[in-house]
């Protein structure tokens, strides 16, 4: 049979992945340091405590402020500045570099779990192609490092548990463990790989279940190792562990299980009814997922809940794709601040375009078994086209209409870069005094509003920020100019929560 899917040549997957992973590329890091339009305000957040990292060298497992963060993307972020110098494509090129290495690694998590190369590269196309996707990997968050861990996680435990090496083992819990110091959402694996490891040592025969439990004792040290100098924080600091979580969480509702049961609905409903509110993760409200790519992954959830497949070891692919989906997707279910979260929701992304593979192998598969000879070519062409224009609507969702929104220039302070390009070029001998106060957060003394102008305008020696009463206390010159971050705020029309 003549399709584009038949791999017997030996180079075929290989140029099929690289233009893959090239396409991906390119749509993670083009016009990078201006799409997102503008910085925002907690991506300017993490940049400030990246930036006093290189500066004083002082790297931390975990930094306390903005509600706290865990250290991994900072540090990264910060040997970044150091070799390329602070800027706004230095933040996010950490974040695109993971979204690129999450792209491989969900191509040899498909491959590996499927055995169906196929499967492997319509998996890989369509995390390469998609909005969700890359809004992630163009934004200078930590939770970006979330998928990458897991999904390089998830194939090291298929190694592992195939090759039943304990080195392997002791792999994972290194993965697992550094894992922890990238997002809270993160912390789920935990509970995830509890899962596994029950049910590999329940399933394992009696003869080897020592050996199991021996594998995966190691694996646990392995990662309790690792996470030493995080635990060891939080023992001194426990507040920190959990104030975020506590921040947003639904136990403080007045009704939590009802909330619950609601944000279940919302959660699995974001990929096809109505998505993430916030412009900054999002079309806002839109689907996660194109109509078509959404009924594709309806199918694929359909093929393994009901074993409509003919791939390897049925049961253990239902478990591992399942509870990954479900547990990784509870960071969005069990708070209660813009539900449903396309960030929040960051840990299933490998695994949800894994199940959009399957559907669109199977669905695919299905049609064509069903045609003439006459018509398959004519399908083969068409399922060409189907691929490249969902490529170019999501190109077009994400860099024609996102990045020129009203919502998205808001939620990520465009009006900031505009000031701070104005402040670059005062006129000489001319100093602008910046007020930062403005209620709410405050970090290091300066408001989160002052965030994203301390960052822009770091090195500017005509920059000088100030809290309202030591106005009066500096002498000024008539050329000087005094700005208002509140007032700034005051003026701008824009909703950034619409």
């Amino acid at each position: 049979m003549v399709s584009i899917f038949q791999f017997g040549k030996k180079y075929s997957t290989i140029i099929l992945l690289g233009s893959i992973i090239i396409v991906a590329i390119f749509l993670r890091t083009w016009q990078l340091q201006s799409i997102p339009p503008g910085f925002g305000l907690d991506e300017a957040a993490y940049a400030n405590d990246a930036l006093e990292t290189a500066e004083t060298g002082q790297y931390a497992a975990f930094y306390p402020d903005n509600t706290g963060r865990e250290g991994l993307f900072i540090i990264i972020v910060s040997a970044v500045f150091q070799l390329f110098d602070s800027g706004i494509w230095q933040l996010r090129i950490v974040s695109a570099c993971a979204g690129i290495l999450t792209v491989l690694g969900v191509f040899v998590l498909a491959r590996k779990l499927t055995h169906v190369i196929p499967i492997a590269l319509l998996s890989t196309f369509f995390i390469a192609v998609s909005f969700w996707p890359i809004v992630m990997s163009r934004i200078g968050f930590r939770a970006t490092l979330t998928p990458l861990f897991i999904v390089w996680l998830g194939i090291l435990y298929l190694y592992a548990k195939e090759k039943k090496s304990i080195g392997l083992y002791v792999a994972c819990g290194i993965l697992l463990g550094l894992g922890l110091y990238t997002y809270l959402a993160f912390r789920m694996v935990i509970v995830l790989m509890i899962l596994y490891s029950s049910v590999e040592i329940f399933l394992s025969p009696k003869k080897e279940r020592a050996k199991t439990l021996q594998r995966w004792f190691a694996l646990f040290v392995a990662a309790g190792i690792m996470v030493f100098p995080l635990a060891l924080y939080f023992l001194y600091h426990p507040l920190d562990s959990i104030n975020r979580a506590m921040s947003i969480s639904i136990i403080f509702s007045d009704h939590p299980v009802q909330s619950f049961l609601i944000n279940i609905i919302k959660t699995f409903g974001m990929f096809n009814i109505q998505g993430d509110p916030l412009w900054i993760h999002n079309i806002a409200h839109a689907p996660l997922l194109l109509l078509p790519v959404g009924i594709l992954f309806l199918v694929g959830l359909a093929i393994i809940a009901f074993n409509k497949h003919q791939l390897p070891q049925k049961r253990f692919i239902r478990f591992f794709l399942y509870t990954w989906l479900c547990i990784m997707l509870l960071p969005s279910m069990i708070t209660n601040e813009h539900i449903p979260s396309a960030l929040r929701s960051i840990g299933a992304m490998p695994v949800v375009y894994i199940f959009i593979g399957i559907g669109a192998w199977y669905s695919y598969m299905y049609i064509q078994k069903k045609l003439k000879k006459k018509w398959k070519a004519i399908f083969i062409t068409g399922s060409l086209l189907f691929l490249i224009v969902i490529g170019g609507i999501e190109y077009y969702r994400y860099f024609i209409f996102w990045a020129n929104t009203k919502g998205t220039a808001c939620q990520y302070i465009a009006y900031h870069t505009r000031i701070a390009e104005q402040l670059r070029t005062l006129p000489q001998g001319t100093t602008a005094y910046i007020i930062v106060d403005v209620p709410g957060l405050q970090l290091d003394g300066f408001s989160l509003a002052a965030q994203s102008l301390l960052f822009l305008t770091h090195g500017n020696p005509n920059v000088v920020f100030l809290h309202e009463e030591e106005v009066a206390t500096v002498p000024m010159m008539p050329n000087d100019r005094v700005i208002s971050i509140l007032q700034v705020e005051q003026e701008q029309v824009c909703e950034r929560n619409e």
